[in-house]
């Protein structure tokens, strides 16, 4: 069975933790496996970054990333016209509880048809939306 999922911020960013929650691991080792297809919006990343940067520095946050594209196979989805304008009106909408980044990865959830997981708690109930939250 092959599951595409949508990835936000929040996963990934536990997977470079020193102690990943076992259920971040496994979701990654999955990914890594190619059991299941995921898919990132290329904002993504850049939020990635700026927390691991801030929590553990820049030399850490660009060996993370780096190691994060030749590890796993990921879909990097860059942003075209629909995830424009899906996440325009999305922030349009719900502009005092989302970021623009969670715009476009809600987007991207809700045009591909896919669950989007996340460590957000917060996410407004949104139509077709699925989401599949971590804790830690």
């Amino acid at each position: 069975m092959h599951h595409h999922i949508c990835l936000d911020t929040g996963p990934i960013f536990l997977n470079y933790a020193k102690n990943p929650p076992t259920k971040i691991y496994k979701l990654f080792e999955d990914i890594k496996k190619k059991n299941i297809e995921a898919y990132i919006v290329s904002p993504v990343l850049a939020e990635v970054y700026k927390h691991l940067c801030v929590n553990n520095g820049k030399d850490f946050a660009q060996s993370s990333i780096n190691n994060f594209y030749e590890r796993y196979p990921i879909n990097i989805v860059n942003i075209n016209k629909s995830l424009t304008m899906k996440a325009g009106s999305l922030k349009c909408k719900y502009r005092k509880n989302l970021s623009y980044v969670d715009c476009f990865v809600i987007a991207l959830g809700l045009i591909q048809g896919i669950p989007i997981h996340t460590t957000e708690k917060n996410l407004p109930d949104i139509h077709k939306m699925k989401v599949i939250t971590y804790s830690f």
